[in-house]
């Protein structure tokens, strides 16, 4: 039985149905064009799990740029967004995009390699799913030899909050939480020793998080360090008049991310 749904993208119908019969038995699989309308008709109602563009030999960048603009205005980073065409287009897609896509997939497509890609490697881990589960099963995963300092990522870039979980794993427990909507329930159940913010976000931006955690009792002294883009040094000293216990610019350097958390939780 299909645990998985998966929406492919396009209009190569070939191999469109090579995925049809490939995967009929690992996904519940619905097809739908490029344009926006179907789009928005097609994940509403069947809310997929993974969106896979595939690139066809026709496609140009105009084409590809449309599906980038797509994904980053309209859906909310639930879904596994990855790309299947040749080599060179999958490239293409990579550099316009700057790597949105969590995988690429070559065609003809081989199902052995698609599965360990992205059943095992991205399906098999905690990046779906609902997300509260998700955050559960961080928190609950300790050492043996006693529990790690816990840290609170809320930043509405998946790519953003999947790069820091991967550089910060190996020390920290670690959440992750697309919004502050999100974070706050969380927060109702769970503790964290450390969040890190993003600056700039859709409804609510950082600093409007960033008050509301703090009005929450148990994150009256939890430390807070911002995640920012931001360089210009007017919005540097509006994030500093927040009185948060740091910021990290972006892009973010591993040395730096370390050091502000461990200064306030260690390591």
């Amino acid at each position: 039985m299909a645990t998985y749904k998966m929406i492919l993208v396009g209009n190569n119908g070939k191999e469109m149905d090579d995925f049809f019969v490939s995967f009929e038995d690992d996904f519940s699989i619905m097809s739908s064009s490029v344009r926006p309308k179907d789009l928005d008709t097609h994940i509403s109602c069947f809310e997929p799990d993974i969106f896979l563009y595939i690139i066809g030999e026709n496609d140009t960048e105009s084409s590809m740029l449309d599906v980038v603009t797509y994904i980053k205005q309209s859906t909310d980073g639930t879904m596994v967004f990855g790309v299947a065409g040749t080599a060179g287009n999958c490239d293409t897609f990579q550099k316009l995009s700057h790597n949105m896509a969590e995988f690429t997939i070559t065609l003809p497509v081989d199902p052995a390699h698609f599965r360990e890609e992205v059943i095992d490697r991205i399906l098999g881990s905690e990046r779906l799913g609902d997300e509260y589960t998700s955050m559960m099963a961080d928190l609950a995963r300790v050492r043996s030899d006693g529990r790690r300092k816990h840290v609170l990522v809320i930043d509405d870039s998946p790519i953003m909050l999947k790069l820091v979980k991967e550089r910060l794993k190996d020390k920290y427990d670690v959440a992750t939480a697309i919004s502050g909507k999100v974070a706050y329930k969380f927060l109702e159940n769970n503790n964290t020793d450390f969040v890190l913010l993003d600056y700039e976000m859709p409804e609510e931006d950082g600093p409007v998080v960033f008050k509301t955690l703090r009005e929450m009792p148990k994150m009256k002294n939890v430390p807070i360090a911002f995640l920012t883009g931001v360089t210009d040094s007017e919005k540097v000293s509006e994030v500093l008049q927040l009185k948060p216990q740091g910021y990290v610019l972006k892009p973010i350097d591993k040395d730096k991310l370390f050091a502000i958390i461990e200064k306030y939780i260690g390591g």
